[in-house]
């Protein structure tokens, strides 16, 4: 991988960082508009608390090494179920875009972040003397 392209990473890393974990946080303390989106939805309060939590350390997997595609991909699952929550209960483009956009920006995460299998690997083992 070249400097340019790690750097890139490293940027969108750092982007959804910063979204993810300022919503994560605002989660967790209750903020207001989060509290009512969740209430609204019908989901318990402690629901949340969890929720924050799981970004949060979804967010620190992000920037460890082995765990930077699992982070990803398991924010991934978090924003694919706000989407699915935002659409069912028939929230604007203003409530439901940002986390489509989220969601999103994790898979191409992913997708970068996932295992790779080195070239020997692949290789059909010899056969024995």
């Amino acid at each position: 991988m070249s400097r340019l392209t790690a750097a890139g990473w490293h940027a969108l890393s750092g982007l959804l960082t910063l979204q993810l974990g300022i919503v994560g946080t605002m989660q967790i303390v209750g903020a207001e508009p989060i509290r009512s989106n969740i209430a609204e939805m019908g989901y318990p309060a402690w629901f949340r608390v969890v929720l924050g939590l799981a970004q949060l350390a979804g967010v620190v997997g992000l920037w460890t090494r082995r765990f930077r595609f699992a982070a990803a991909l398991g924010l991934a699952v978090i924003l694919g179920g706000a989407v699915v929550s935002h659409v069912r209960f028939g929230h604007d483009a203003e409530h439901t875009m940002p986390a489509v956009v989220t969601l999103g920006l994790l898979a191409v995460l992913a997708w970068a972040r996932r295992p790779r299998r080195d070239a020997v690997h692949l290789q059909a083992p010899e056969p024995p003397p």
